[in-house]
């Protein structure tokens, strides 16, 4: 299920393997992977599920709706990569914000 509807959303969006790779930060390889069906987890899934506009849990079969999921969940998948001293000025630019 995954596969197909990676595959589906991507088309739907109009972008290439490559395309979608570069946008959510990981290798064509990768999509090449999960939609051939050989990769049925992937640890970018919420990275790619937000450059599709699609919920993770749509992509993943767990349910019809693809709405994305609140912006929060991309905000936090974002946060995840970031090296410890760019997580550090983030955390100070959104206190910033805040005062």
């Amino acid at each position: 299920m995954l596969a197909d509807r990676l595959r589906t959303a991507r088309e739907a969006a109009g972008l290439s393997q490559t395309e979608l790779a570069r946008r959510a930060g990981v290798s064509q390889q990768t999509i090449d992977k999960i939609e051939r069906g050989l990769s049925q987890r992937s640890r970018y899934i919420v990275e790619i599920a937000a450059e599709l506009k699609v919920s993770a849990a749509y992509l993943r079969g767990l349910t019809d709706d693809p709405t994305p999921e609140p912006i929060r969940t991309r905000i936090e998948a974002e946060l995840k990569s970031l090296p410890d001293d760019k997580l550090l000025q983030a955390l100070q630019a959104i206190r910033a914000l805040k005062a």
